[in-house]
């Protein structure tokens, strides 16, 4: 029962290895996510300044 496990163990860690580095090559990985740019002014203004822009209601 053990070696059966042993090799069972073994025949799937050689098929992932396989499949792995076969999806590697025909699929490589994009690059890293970019984030894109922020075009809310509020976003980027400091805390106070948008509570103080609140009470004076420009926004």
């Amino acid at each position: 029962m053990e070696i059966t496990l042993r090799l069972l163990q073994f025949f799937l860690k050689y098929t992932y290895a396989v499949v792995y580095a076969l999806l590697n090559f025909f699929l490589p990985r994009k690059g890293p996510p970019t984030i894109p740019p922020i075009r809310n002014p509020l976003i980027t203004l400091p805390l106070v300044n948008v509570i103080k822009l609140m009470r004076q209601r420009k926004y």
